[in-house]
């Protein structure tokens, strides 16, 4: 404490001394500080793998054969990729490539509470939703941003989802949420619940 209370002391001094050169220091340490700040980058929960696909040719339906140009991996933690009219995660920001890419994600989650229970994906372009190796719901081709809600009876237990989405070009979006049937809440598939666990 004594330390302290000396350390304290010299700093107030040096600052009644040399005020310019204390400011100057001061204003170094909070530009340092937040260059560091702005250049690590924005960390989530390694949640979902979002395998992301540059098509060599114009993509109109979800389905079609891939000619694959490029590929690359990001792991996000929920599954709400929309910023106005842009493929965007709210902290890791643009997602995908500019135009002519597919995105496949797929995982187990786990049903705490058995039930009906409402997917709801949106999209922008076109999608694909799978449960548990069934097709459950789908927009095939192009199309300004929409949700579907899809209905599905789920046992507790441990099931898996796919989903796939495409964008040709232009503005981007792919969400996808769940709801229990009764419970007026939607939630962002990622978006651990007392129903479902990702």
């Amino acid at each position: 404490m004594k330390n302290l209370i000396r350390y304290g002391y010299c700093a107030w001094a040096l600052t009644l001394e040399k005020p310019k050169e204390v400011g100057f220091l001061a204003l170094m340490i909070i530009f340092i500080v937040m260059a560091v700040y702005k250049s690590t980058p924005a960390m989530v929960d390694k949640v979902f793998e979002l395998k992301i696909y540059k098509n060599k040719t114009s993509i109109s339906n979800v389905l079609q054969k891939r000619d694959i140009a490029q590929s690359k991996v990001v792991w996000v933690d929920m599954l709400m990729l929309k910023s106005g009219s842009q493929l965007k995660h709210p902290k890791l920001g643009a997602i995908g490539f500019s135009d002519s890419y597919f995105i496949d994600v797929e995982s187990d989650f786990k049903v705490k509470e058995g039930g009906t229970y409402y997917f709801i994906p949106g999209s922008d372009d076109g999608f694909a939703l799978e449960v548990d190796g069934k097709r459950l719901c789908a927009h095939e081709g192009d199309r300004p941003y929409s949700t579907q809600r899809c209905r599905i009876e789920l046992s507790e237990g441990i099931h898996r989802f796919k989903m796939m989405y495409f964008q040709g070009g232009g503005h981007a979006g792919m969400t996808l949420a769940y709801q229990f049937k009764g419970d007026r809440k939607k939630r962002w598939v990622g978006e651990n619940s007392r129903y479902l666990k990702f």
